[in-house]
């Protein structure tokens, strides 16, 4: 994370995403991509550290207790890497790798977030007038 933050503005940093990360490293295989998602949510912390913010967990609805993920985690993972199943929320947070319990609350948010997705790409973009 160090390499690829050297010489960059906060602003800058800011703007590393999970996918920056795993093609800085060559790639990851997806099942590993939770590693360049805690890499991000790291990076965020930080600079909510610097400037002398807060980030609390607590904020948010845990979803999967084995691994403590939130539900605020698996919609940013969703719509950051168009994620569509359990599987790939369980590569990309470890959200659903335990006991399962949480499945249908995983797959009611990608439901809710492709959905939301789908409805803002349909969205007509305001036309500008002359």
């Amino acid at each position: 994370m160090t390499e690829i933050l050297k010489g960059k503005t906060l602003e800058e940093a800011e703007k590393v995403s999970n996918q920056d990360i795993a093609a800085y490293l060559g790639g990851l295989p997806e099942e590993k991509m939770h590693c360049s998602v805690m890499g991000r949510e790291a990076l965020e912390v930080a600079i909510a550290n610097y400037r002398g913010q807060k980030v609390k967990k607590e904020d948010f609805e845990v979803v999967c207790n084995c691994f403590g993920v939130t539900d605020r985690e698996i919609v940013k993972a969703i719509r950051e890497n168009d994620l569509k199943t359990v599987e790939q929320i369980t590569y990309y947070t470890k959200a659903g790798g335990g006991c399962a319990k949480c499945h249908p609350k995983i797959e009611a948010i990608i439901e809710s977030v492709r959905k939301d997705m789908e409805k803002t790409l349909l969205r007509p973009s305001p036309r500008k007038r002359s």
